[in-house]
């Protein structure tokens, strides 16, 4: 448990006094599944069967998907987190995919 804490405590020191901003990223219900962004597991947790669909889409997410964006910030700032729209994600250094469960392939109509 020591460690855990001990980690968080290291990630949030980065956080506030590193140049970089950063992102995590929900996918809400409904969402087209995109396979670069997201990975999708079934509710055992095992990987899901992409060939089951035909047009996956996002039932839950289970972790959100986490980008790093260079920044020239010259102040520590408290709050290092930003939020981006879709497109401006191009610049970004993607560290994690999303993970989220898939509507029942059987429910679509």
């Amino acid at each position: 448990m020591i460690e855990i804490f001990s980690l968080a405590l290291k990630f949030k020191a980065k956080f506030i006094v590193g140049k970089d901003l950063f992102e995590m990223v929900l996918y809400p219900p409904g969402t087209p599944f995109d396979e670069a962004v997201m990975l999708a597991e079934t509710m055992a947790g095992d990987g899901a069967n992409l060939s089951l669909y035909e047009e996956p889409k996002v039932k839950i997410w289970l972790l959100p998907s986490f980008h790093v964006y260079d920044s020239n910030k010259k102040m520590v700032e408290y709050n290092s987190f930003v939020r981006r729209d879709d497109g401006q994600r191009s610049r970004a250094h993607r560290l994690t995919k999303a993970t989220v469960i898939l509507e029942n392939p059987q429910a679509r109509n």
